[in-house]
């Protein structure tokens, strides 16, 4: 499990690549949109909301508004399949 803090100025966009680890990301956004699209559909997550995602799933991650401010969650996917 690892949490993280982030906060930026400005919009960006992550894409996954075959090196990403897999992980169940919980994203909670404090200021701006947290999003994650796969294939054509793009869901986001803004204050007051939670996102959830696997991160190999996942084409894109993006954030956006001129503040960024969230707390991420990554638990190991791998972990999660052995309990269930």
């Amino acid at each position: 499990m690892t949490v993280a803090d982030l906060e930026c100025n400005g919009e960006w966009n992550l894409w996954a690549t075959a090196e990403t680890p897999e992980w169940l990301t919980i994203h909670v956004p404090r200021e701006g949109l947290s999003g994650m699209t796969r294939r054509q559909t793009t869901i986001t997550a803004s204050p007051g909301q939670i996102l959830l995602g696997q991160s190999r799933e996942a084409d894109r991650f993006l954030v956006r508004g001129t503040l960024h401010r969230s707390q991420k969650l990554f638990l190991d996917w791998g972990q999660i399949c052995q309990t269930f």
